[in-house]
């Protein structure tokens, strides 16, 4: 019991950390990390990203001709890359 509750507050405390973090584009198009909640994230065709993308819930898409320039982690959701990540991509609890 005592472990499960643990479980639960850190990932409590891992969703609480990461709350403030908002999309931000440049004038290039180019868009800084971002952590997305229930919710599914589409990094379009052309677009590239500097950081790394967490989705908790939902679906993530990679288009082709889009590019993470960092790592791409998705819990309980699915992942579909047609384009590039440069990184590490995990899913846990979902499919790819």
């Amino acid at each position: 019991m005592k472990n499960k509750f643990r479980m639960i507050s850190l990932l409590l405390v891992v969703l609480l950390a990461c709350l403030p973090l908002f999309p931000a584009a440049a004038s290039d198009g180019t868009i800084t990390g971002q952590f997305v909640f229930g919710q599914s994230f589409t990094l379009k065709t052309g677009q590239a990203m500097n950081g790394n993308l967490v989705v908790f819930g939902g679906s993530a898409t990679i288009e082709k001709g889009a590019t993470v320039n960092g790592n791409v982690v998705v819990f309980g959701g699915s992942l579909t890359v047609d384009g590039v990540i440069n990184q590490d991509a995990v899913i846990f609890g979902g499919t790819g």
